[in-house]
């Protein structure tokens, strides 16, 4: 789900429980203060529980690894999705770029091996992809050469 929808979706809840809440205070209607007060407790223990719930799981590895939640997992899902979610892609790309690897390989020699796993830059003989035994541009060093835009690719990080 788009982080800008749910935000939406969550500040529309708010209000109108706020609204239900000025109206009955303000026509003094027991009804609508009754339904404010169940609301809102609603919302207070569904923020309570997604608090502990993300406690848990950023602070006890093992509930991470039970869940299959662990960061190796996560990106390896984000490397075989890579051209199919174009978040997934711009969130591998800035992962890449900013520390500097490519893959998820603890050899940085050996790391651009990992998109292997990837369909469209799978190096078999059977795989009809432009993108055959590449990697993304995101796994490249760029160096600055004499001119303005001009780059030269000088080695995979």
């Amino acid at each position: 789900m788009d982080p800008a929808l749910l935000i939406c979706i969550v500040g529309g809840i708010t209000f109108i429980v706020a609204f239900l809440g000025c109206l009955g205070a303000v026509r003094e209607n027991l009804i609508l203060l009754k339904i404010f007060f169940y609301l809102l407790s609603v919302i207070f223990v569904g923020e309570l529980t997604l608090g502990v719930v993300i406690f848990v799981l950023f602070t006890v590895p093992e509930a991470r690894v039970n869940l299959s939640m662990t960061p190796e997992k996560v990106l390896r899902s984000g490397i075989i999705r890579y051209m199919d979610d174009d978040d997934m892609k711009e969130w591998m790309d800035l992962i890449q770029a900013e520390f500097r690897c490519c893959g998820i390989g603890h050899m940085s020699e050996e790391g651009f091996r990992d998109w292997q796993i990837n369909m469209y830059f799978n190096c078999s003989q059977t795989n009809p992809s432009r993108w055959r035994c590449a990697v993304p541009t995101s796994c490249c060093n760029f160096e600055p050469v004499s001119g303005v835009n001009v780059y030269r690719v000088t080695k995979i990080f």
